[in-house]
């Protein structure tokens, strides 16, 4: 993500130096929201996406097949969720699953964190279409009064 940051490139998610590597397993009826979300975070942050319609041990299986460098994959499965009161941060995938290490990286985060950053996230996002709209209209209002008005 730090290369993706520091890219120049119009698109850095057209080159795997600077590409964010995701994968999506989707599920069999998912909500059409989850796909809004998938395609929206998608196009925002850039991402190198992958997608799988199947059971996740079939989808992780052809992901590591479709990308054999991948030896560690970001979950979001916190402690409270179910099976997750013994993990760890870092723990490899269970007997009889694709061999990775699944990295928890919120594992001790509960709702409050989530919606916090969430929260923190949407005000981002609102400063900057704020400023955005601002700097519209102020560069619009000056072009129009230096510009347009007749002589």
């Amino acid at each position: 993500m730090h290369r993706r940051g520091l890219t120049q490139t119009p698109n850095p998610s057209s080159s795997i130096e600077t590409a964010v590597q995701c994968v999506y397993i989707q599920d069999a009826h998912p909500f059409p929201e989850v796909e809004e979300f998938v395609a929206h975070s998608s196009k925002i942050y850039w991402l190198a996406l992958l997608e799988y319609a199947k059971p996740m041990k079939a989808a992780f299986a052809d992901y590591l097949k479709d990308t054999p460098s991948v030896k560690a994959i970001l979950v979001g499965t916190r402690r409270t969720d179910p099976h997750g009161q013994h993990l760890k941060f870092f723990d490899p995938t269970d007997s009889g699953w694709p061999a990775f290490v699944r990295i928890h990286p919120v594992i001790d985060w509960h709702y409050v964190d989530i919606w916090t950053v969430r929260a923190m996230h949407t005000l981002y996002h609102l400063l900057t279409d704020f400023f955005s709209l601002y700097v519209s209209s102020t560069y619009l209002t000056a072009r129009y009064t230096t510009a347009d008005i007749p002589h």
